[in-house]
């Protein structure tokens, strides 16, 4: 028996600039995102959190006009690889004192003999997830067991016009959009 299943969905990329930061730093507090451009592959953020530190978003956020953007985004963060464990962080200085976890984290930062480098994250790179739609079919020799394509193929119309909208709630254009599919096949 062979078995395989597509899950498509629609996907929103953002990359990290001031024209943008208010999306992402919506969109980061609520749905599933892979980052790019921290290391070679893309990171996924809910199974490694620890991979970035998401206040560089909350304080870029704040920020009045493109040049002190670009000049805070390139100078706010500093990555550790340890041993192929990427770890993205504020630099001390933007640690907020008022804050109790950030206070806690000072004594880290002073005590870590790690080699943290300067990271510009203006490359930054965001894949924001809204939904996906499975479509599974199972074949039996030269015979199809189970596919139920009309209403699979509704089910994947629907979830992409269903994600549009959801992005679009963003203020996310089309052309920042993109579907995206994985396949699985078992024999």
């Amino acid at each position: 028996m062979i078995n395989t299943n597509i899950n498509l969905g629609v996907a929103a990329r953002l990359e990290l600039n001031y024209e943008n930061i208010h999306k992402i730093n919506k969109l980061f507090k609520v749905k599933s995102v892979f980052i790019h451009k921290i290391g070679d592959f893309p990171i996924d953020y809910e199974e490694r959190s620890e991979c970035f530190d998401s206040c560089i978003l909350d304080l870029l956020t704040g920020l009045k006009n493109k040049e002190e953007f670009k000049i805070k985004a390139a100078n706010i963060a500093e990555l550790k690889d340890d041993m192929g464990q990427l770890h993205l962080r504020r630099k001390i200085e933007y640690l907020d004192m008022d804050n109790a976890n950030d206070k806690s984290m000072v004594s880290d930062y002073e005590e870590s003999e790690d080699i943290y480098t300067n990271f510009d994250t203006n490359k930054l790179i965001f894949d924001f997830f809204y939904k996906f739609s499975n479509l599974d079919a199972d074949f039996d020799e030269d015979n199809k067991t189970s596919y139920n394509t009309v209403s699979s193929l509704k089910s994947f119309t629907y979830c992409i016009k269903e994600c549009i909208d959801y992005f679009k709630e963003f203020g996310i254009d089309e052309d920042q959009l993109f579907i995206s599919n994985s396949n699985t096949l078992n024999i």
